[in-house]
């Protein structure tokens, strides 16, 4: 009896030591993980609480959508204020425009996946493709959409979408 416990001790202790050693590589693995982020700026830039880099303002309710926008002032301040083209074209009123908080966030999204995306040889394009396609989009709508704002008066473009009745778009997709 004493010889059957002895191995059916030895065999948990077995299973108990493969457990260990695979816990140990998670741990190397994440100490890993956490080097590279670490290895970037001062501190992590923030990503969405859910891991996504595509954020669509229109779909948050209010409280996501103020951990979104601390979260994209961060990243303004961070990474956008050394781009001074860029940073110029932000009235105080910038987020009070929700395409130009939208556009933020896609440019914010495109800078993540070129700068802190795991790499898979596409990172220098990514980067290439930011600095010379998206951040200049950015900055010509930017301009745009901000241009009858100024210090003194908040004037964002509001424009009324024309939608078809229900008639209308039965006519034409029926027609």
């Amino acid at each position: 009896m004493p010889n059957d416990d002895l191995s059916r001790i030895t065999g948990e202790l077995g299973g108990l030591r493969e457990r260990v050693s695979a816990l140990e590589e998670v741990r190397d693995q994440v100490d890993r993980l956490a080097d590279r982020i670490l290895d970037g700026p001062d501190r992590p830039l923030p990503v969405p609480a859910d891991g996504a880099c595509v954020v669509s303002w229109f779909d948050l309710r209010p409280e996501q959508a103020r951990q979104v926008l601390d979260d994209l002032s961060s990243w303004l301040r961070d990474v956008l204020s050394h781009y001074s083209g860029a940073a110029a074209l932000l009235f105080p009123c910038w987020y009070r425009h929700p395409a130009l908080v939208q556009d933020l966030l896609d440019l914010r999204s495109a800078w993540l996946l070129a700068y802190r995306a795991p790499t898979d040889g596409a990172a220098a394009r990514d980067a290439l493709d930011w600095s010379e396609r998206r951040l200049p989009l950015f900055q010509e709508r930017a301009s745009s959409e901000l241009s009858r704002c100024n210090g003194v008066r908040h004037s964002p473009e509001t424009i009324a979408i024309p939608v078809p009745t229900r008639e209308e778009a039965d006519a034409y997709l029926h027609g």
